[in-house]
């Protein structure tokens, strides 16, 4: 007879196994609670609702317990879709290699480098890459015999700091979304813009930027004019209380994100408080 999971909610178990997708979703310690409500509920949702998780490897600790669990359960590396992890331990190399089926990735690129040495590129999901490397991020990544694959699927980026000389433009040919930070002075975007060359899928190019008030012009005043730059060209205020990470989780569940509450004639301020629409013409 099948486990009536939902039992004290009288709800049926498919619409209970949807609120727990959505719980996942939300956290890795919501996750973790929906597998402590029973035994039945472990077997039924470990698998189903880790897709949804958007899993932060946040300490040494926590990578390490991470990689313990795929190797005592190795078919879960496939369930795993969403993953943030900050350095590049031998660890975390094999924790990346064994998660094909990876959808968004937030690293740094000596990771990229790794999956896309491999022998055979397996990460043929991946859409989404967060590159937190500063320096020469994609000089090592295009020498790999994989490079040109692992470019061509990227349809979302989001680069830590500015476009690096190395950007690879003519490679990222489902690129729709890109975002990286800058000063919003003009010099510095035309400087970066100018490496994007002829992409012909991208949509938006949305610059986070951050300012001290009472210090140099105000944000409206620096904000005239950008696009006449590049018109699809948006910009995005991180206030205080800003996370790259907590923005990328959100992404991860298709909530706000960077590029969907970025406007065409607005700054748009993000971080502790709700988006609030600026006008700067």
């Amino acid at each position: 007879m099948e486990p009536q999971y939902a039992s004290a909610w009288a709800l049926p178990n498919e619409l209970v196994l949807e609120v727990a997708k959505l719980a996942s979703a939300n956290s890795q310690s919501d996750y973790r609670n929906w597998l402590l409500v029973s035994y039945d509920w472990y077997q039924a949702v470990r698998l189903v609702c880790l897709r949804h998780v958007p899993i932060h490897l946040f300490s040494g600790q926590a990578i390490d317990n991470f990689a313990s669990l795929l190797q005592t359960y190795p078919d879960a590396a496939q369930f795993v879709q969403h993953l943030w992890t900050t350095s590049c331990t031998k660890t975390e190399l094999s924790i990346v290699r064994a998660c094909t089926n990876l959808i968004s990735l937030a690293c740094q690129s000596k990771l990229l480098v790794s999956i896309s040495s491999m022998p055979t590129f397996s990460h043929t999901s991946l859409r989404e890459l967060t590159i937190m490397t500063i320096w020469s991020p994609w000089e090592d990544v295009m020498c790999t015999p994989h490079a040109a694959q692992l470019c061509s699927q990227i349809t979302h980026l989001r680069h830590f700091e500015g476009l690096p000389p190395d950007f690879p433009a003519n490679e990222l040919t489902s690129l729709k979304q890109l975002s990286f930070a800058s000063h919003i002075y003009r010099d510095f975007l035309l400087r970066h813009i100018s490496r994007l060359g002829d992409m012909k899928t991208l949509e938006d190019i949305v610059v986070t930027t951050s300012w001290q008030r009472g210090t140099g012009a105000a944000p409206q005043e620096l904000a005239k004019g950008l696009q006449a730059i590049d018109k699809r060209l948006r910009v995005v205020h991180c206030e205080r209380g800003f996370s790259e990470r907590e923005t990328w989780c959100e992404r991860s569940r298709l909530g706000k994100c960077l590029w969907n509450v970025a406007r065409p004639d607005t700054i748009v301020p993000i971080g502790s408080d709700e988006p609030k629409f600026t006008p700067y013409n």
